[in-house]
């Protein structure tokens, strides 16, 4: 299935309604929209934010709501849409990074790429390498890495393939402050191109007010805030 259009006129980059029951305890009923920049999911651990994640990806199906990214319709529980994860053009990374042990920088990154001609594969590799600054690691494995080098190679094969939303589920939580301002430094100018929605999972009050420019808070499944940082900052408590 592909993705469905949506009408025209739709201004949107990202719109997301989502309902999912996982226990007698707790279920997911969120709602929020984003345009191009990173967008803040905070969120105490147990919050839902990875399962919101999970939902927009196409790697949990939602028991009812909405997703649609620009003029393509993701997911609707009404006209039973529900495009296939592999189709939805989403880039996401979780925590654990997830790269080959046994492949070099240059083969993790193009692995994504296996079907595109081989000077299309060279030149995009490139480039996104030279964007995260570590083309000169092309030919290193991933235990020759530093922790802040494996969270570049990690993000650069996620943006290879050029996709229409990024979803970053704390993948750089165990690295120094220093090293993690650096690669969403490098993050914010790819970005300045390309003009996606990157959804940043954080539960670090501290991240999710130097990092985003707007902030989206959830609480046991709920959203209870959506503003800039500094107006979720001043936003009365319940």
């Amino acid at each position: 299935m592909t993705p469905a259009m949506l009408p025209a006129g739709t201004t949107t980059s990202l719109s997301v309604r989502v309902g999912k029951t996982l226990t007698r305890e707790f279920s997911l009923d969120a709602e929020f929209e984003a345009a191009a920049g990173i967008i803040i999911l905070f969120g105490q651990s147990g919050s839902g934010k990875s399962t919101l994640l999970n939902c927009i990806a196409g790697l949990i199906v939602p028991d009812a709501g909405r997703i649609a990214l620009d003029a393509n319709l993701l997911f609707d529980s009404v006209q039973k849409v529900n495009v296939p994860a592999r189709k939805r053009s989403v880039g996401y990374l979780f925590q654990d990074l997830a790269l080959f042990p046994h492949l070099t920088v240059r083969q993790n990154v193009q692995y994504g790429l296996a079907k595109a001609p081989s000077a299309v594969r060279k030149k995009k590799v490139c480039t996104i390498l030279e964007s995260f600054r570590i083309g000169h690691l092309m030919a290193g494995k991933p235990n020759e890495l530093s922790g802040g080098e494996r969270q570049r190679v990690a993000l650069a094969r996620s943006l290879v393939t050029d996709p229409k939303m990024l979803l970053l589920d704390e993948p750089l939580a165990a690295l120094d402050a220093m090293t993690k301002s650096e690669i969403i430094a490098d993050l914010r100018a790819w970005n300045a191109s390309h003009e996606i929605p990157i959804i940043y999972v954080t539960h670090a009050v501290t991240e999710a007010f130097a990092l985003g420019e707007r902030v989206v808070v959830l609480d046991n499944g709920r959203v209870l805030a959506k503003a800039t940082p500094q107006g979720v900052l001043d936003a009365p408590r319940r």
